[in-house]
C-alpha cells in the first residue's frame, strides 16, 4: 500500500511495531540515522553525551560544527567552548567541522543528507537537506547528546501537509519564489506544525538548489520540516559529488496521510520578494523603488545558484553605491568555483567573494539589503529584503529591487558540473582511543536533579506573581550569558531583576519551589533557564499557565511544571512558606491532579499536569539523561 515519505521513513526508524500504527498527534519512539549539530548547541549536546558515559552509537552520520561567525567570538569563553568541541567530537570519533570550514549544514548537505534518512538537528538552515528525502527534526540539545549514545527519541506523531505542483517553474523564478507562494497558501489553509511533502509532475524541474531553498523555509513557514522525492534530479546531483550510492529512488502517495493537500501551478510562479521584518511577500515588480546598500548571495547558495548569478551578472558593470558580496558556503563550492572560473569572473566585476567561514556581512546602518540564500540578523534585519537568486542579480546591476525578466534577455540556464570536490577529505576524525575532552574554565558539566522516590517538601524560594517571562530567569547581556557552558555560574544570575538573593536562598535550601502566574518561560533561552533552575535544586514550577516549549524544556532536566486548577490559588502560595506535594512518586500519573499543601499558612491548592507516560518517567528520574540511563541499566538487566 502506497504511503507518504514521512510515513515511510517514521515506519522504517520505528523502535517498536506498535509505533507503526500511531495517530496523528500520539507519541512515535524512534532512532535516527544522523546528528547534526552548531555552536553553542553542539556544546550542551556533547556534554550530555559525555555525561553518559556510553560509547558512541553507530550512527551513519555525526557532524558538529563550530558555527561560522558566531556573534562573540572573540570572547575567552567561547575559545574555551571551541576547544571543548573540538577535543570531545575527536575524543567520540565523530567529523568536526571548523568555523573556518563556514557553517556545518552546508556540508552535511553535501556530504551526508540523502534519501530515506531521519536526522536530529540543532544547527539553523539544516532543514535544506530535506530536498534531497531527509527528514530532519529539531531536537533538544539534550536528546540530540543522547542519541549519539544511541538512545532513542520520542516525538509527536505529525501532521502531513501535502503541496502537488502542476506545471514548469518559469526560469526567472527560483524556489525562494515558490515558498513565498506556499506561505501565503499555508496561511489561507491555516497549516502549522506538520510536515511537507511535495509531489507532482512539475517536481522534475525543480532543480536541487530550489529543492533545498523551499525545504529550508520550512520552519520559517510554521512547519515542522519539509521533504520532497527522490528522482533523476536528485541522482545526479548525489553522483556530481561522488555519492551516487546514496541514491534510492523515494517517491509518495500525500493522498494516503495527508491532512490537507494544496495545489500549486508552478507555471504561475513570478519572481517576489520577502520582507524579512514582516515576513510579507509580494511580485518584485510592485515593489516600489528603494535605496539598496548591498546585494548579498549567502552561505546557503548552492553552487548552481552562484554559478547562474555569475552567468547572469557576466559583462555588466555593477551598480555605482551598491556593495555586492557572495559568500561560498563549503570549502568545495569554492573550489568549483575556481576551477569553472566563476570566482574570478565575479572578482573581477566588483563583487566581494568569500570564503567559508569568513565573518557573516553586516549590513550598513542606512539602505536596504538584498538578500538571497542568507539571514540577515541583528539590528539592521528590518532593512532587509529577500529575493531569488535572478531578482539578487538585477538589484547588483541596477542598484533596485525589480523585475529581473524587464533587465536581462535571456535567463540562464541551470548549471550543474559534473564532478565538485568532495567535502570529507579535510574534516578530522579520530576514534575512541582520542585524548579525554578538555574544558576550559567557561565549560562546565550539566547539572542533574535527584529523582523524584517521595514527596517532595521545601521552601517557595520565589512567587512572582505575573512576571513569568523566561527574561526574567535569566536577564540578557554579556555579563550574564558569558557563562551560557559554565551552568554553575549562569545559575547565580536566576531571578537577579526579581530577587538578587534568589540563587544563594536556593543553594542554601538545597531545593525549593517557584510561584508564577501566566506565561512562565514566554521568551527566549528556555533551556538555559530550565537548566538554571535545575543547576539550583527547584524541584518544581508552580504557574496559571506555560509558554509553548517551556514545559518540555522544564521536563528535560527534571523540574516538574504543574499549573494551578484554580488560576487565582497563585495568590496563596507566599515566598517564604513550606510546602508539600505529598503522595510522589505513585501519585504522578497522566491526568491525575495533585495536591499542594502550604505547611506554614496551612491552605492547599489543586493542580495539574498534562505530561504522558514518557514525560512523567523522565521528571521521576531528575531528568532525561537520568532517564537514559535508566532504560539502559534495565535493557542491561534483561540481557543477563
Amino acid at each position: 500500500m502506497a504511503t507518504s515519505l514521512t510515513r515511510t521513513l517514521l515506519d522504517a526508524h520505528a523502535v517498536t511495531a506498535r509505533d507503526r500504527a500511531c495517530a496523528p498527534g500520539a507519541a512515535f519512539t524512534l532512532l535516527a540515522d544522523h546528528v547534526v549539530l552548531e555552536g553553542h548547541a553542539a556544546t550542551l549536546a556533547l556534554l550530555a553525551f559525555e555525561a553518559l558515559a556510553r560509547p558512541r552509537a553507530p550512527l551513519e552520520a555525526v557532524l558538529v560544527g563550530d558555527g561560522a561567525g558566531a556573534p562573540g567570538a572573540g570572547r575567552f569563553e567561547s575559545a574555551d567552548e571551541r576547544l571543548y568541541r573540538l577535543t570531545a567530537a575527536r575524543h567520540a570519533g565523530v567529523a568536526f567541522v571548523g568555523a573556518d570550514r563556514g557553517p556545518v549544514h552546508p556540508v552535511y548537505l553535501a556530504r551526508f543528507a540523502g534519501p530515506g534518512r531521519i536526522a536530529l538537528a540543532c544547527a539553523p538552515g539544516a532543514s535544506a537537506a530535506g530536498g534531497l528525502g531527509t527528514l530532519v527534526l529539531r531536537a533538544g540539545e539534550i536528546e540530540a547528546g543522547a542519541a549519539i549514545a544511541g538512545a532513542s527519541i520520542t516525538i509527536a506523531t505529525p501532521r502531513i501537509a501535502g503541496v502537488r505542483l502542476p506545471g514548469t517553474l518559469p526560469p526567472w523564478a527560483g524556489g525562494h519564489d515558490l515558498a513565498c507562494v506556499l506561505a501565503s497558501r499555508l496561511a489561507e489553509a491555516r497549516v502549522v506544525d506538520g510536515v511537507l511533502e511535495i509531489e507532482g509532475p512539475g517536481v522534475a524541474s525543480l532543480a536541487v538548489a530550489e529543492r533545498t531553498a523551499v525545504a529550508r523555509a520550512a520552519p520559517a513557514l510554521g512547519m515542522l520540516a519539509c521533504l520532497f522525492p527522490s528522482d533523476e534530479v536528485t541522482r545526479a546531483w548525489l553522483k556530481a559529488r561522488g555519492r551516487e550510492p546514496d541514491w534510492k529512488p523515494f517517491a509518495t502517495a500525500i493522498d494516503a496521510d495527508a491532512d490537507t493537500v494544496i495545489e500549486i501551478d508552478l507555471d504561475s510562479i513570478e519572481p517576489m520578494e520577502r520582507d524579512a521584518a514582516t515576513g510579507a511577500c509580494r511580485p518584485v515588480g510592485e515593489v516600489e523603488p528603494v535605496a539598496l546598500s548591498q546585494v548579498i548571495v549567502g552561505a546557503d547558495a548552492d553552487l548552481a545558484d552562484l554559478l547562474r548569478f555569475a552567468a547572469l551578472i557576466e559583462g555588466r558593470a555593477l551598480a555605482l553605491g551598491v556593495a555586492v558580496a557572495a559568500q561560498a558556503g563549503t570549502r568545495a563550492i569554492a573550489a568549483a568555483l575556481e576551477r569553472s572560473g566563476a570566482w574570478s569572473r565575479l572578482a573581477a566585476a566588483g563583487v566581494w567573494m568569500l570564503h567559508p567561514g569568513a565573518a557573516p556581512v553586516a549590513p550598513p546602518a542606512r539602505g536596504v539589503t538584498a538578500a538571497t540564500a542568507t539571514s540577515v540578523t541583528g539590528p539592521y534585519a528590518h532593512a532587509t529584503r529577500e529575493v531569488s537568486i535572478a531578482a539578487a542579480a538585477c538589484a547588483a546591476v541596477t542598484g533596485r529591487l525589480g523585475d529581473p525578466r524587464g533587465i536581462f534577455d535571456a535567463p540562464p540556464a541551470v548549471i550543474e558540473m559534473d564532478a565538485v570536490p568532495p567535502e570529507d577529505l579535510w574534516m578530522p576524525k579520530a576514534g575512541d582511543d582520542a585524548a579525554p575532552p578538555v574544558r576550559g574554565a567557561a565549560v562546565h558539566a550539566l547539572p542533574e536533579a535527584p529523582p523524584i522516590t517521595t514527596a517532595l517538601r521545601g521552601p517557595v524560594l520565589l512567587a512572582l506573581g505575573e512576571r513569568a517571562a523566561a527574561r526574567r530567569v535569566l536577564a540578557g547581556g554579556p555579563r550574564v550569558w558569558r557563562h551560557a557552558s559554565h551552568i554553575a555560574e549562569l545559575a547565580r544570575h536566576t531571578f537577579a531583576e526579581a530577587d538578587p538573593a534568589f540563587a544563594d536562598r536556593a543553594r542554601r535550601s538545597r531545593g525549593g519551589f517557584v510561584v508564577a502566574g501566566g506565561g512562565f518561560g514566554e521568551g527566549a533561552r528556555q533551556p538555559h533557564a530550565a537548566l538554571a533552575l535545575a543547576e539550583l535544586g527547584v524541584r518544581a514550577v508552580l504557574a496559571r499557565s506555560f509558554a509553548p516549549g517551556c514545559v518540555a524544556a522544564l521536563v528535560r532536566h527534571g523540574v516538574l511544571p504543574l499549573t494551578f486548577a484554580v488560576p487565582d490559588d497563585t495568590a496563596l502560595l507566599a515566598t517564604g512558606d513550606e510546602i508539600e506535594i505529598p503522595g510522589l512518586p505513585e501519585g504522578l500519573e497522566p491526568h491525575k491532579p495533585l495536591v499542594v499543601r502550604d505547611l506554614t499558612r496551612g491552605g492547599q491548592a489543586l493542580v495539574h499536569h498534562e505530561l504522558g507516560e514518557r514525560e512523567i518517567e523522565t521528571v521521576r528520574a531528575g531528568g532525561w539523561l537520568q532517564a537514559v540511563r535508566a532504560t539502559a541499566a534495565l535493557h542491561a538487566a534483561a540481557a543477563v
